[in-house]
């Protein structure tokens, strides 16, 4: 059946973990939505109404993190 093909069955498990994030995201940051305001510039304000802060950008290759400290320290802790 074409349905159960393993294509079928990624792409399911792609779409899932998409929702998965969406509705995570929506979580973390209704806290904001619910105070009426969302600004992205006033951190003070936006952290504080925020009940977790999820990272979604970090550089994972730790081998070559070596070669490349500036850009993980930028992207990994100072982008959170």
């Amino acid at each position: 059946m074409a349905s159960d093909s393993p294509e079928n069955k990624a792409r399911s498990a792609d779409i899932a973990a998409y929702i998965l994030i969406a509705l995570a995201t929506f979580l973390v940051f209704s806290g904001s939505l619910r105070n009426g305001f969302l600004t992205w510039d006033d951190d003070v304000n936006f952290l504080t109404s925020a009940g977790a802060v999820i990272h979604l950008a970090a550089i994972t290759n730790a081998a070559g993190s070596f070669d490349n400290q500036a850009q993980v320290e930028l992207v990994n802790y100072k982008g959170t």
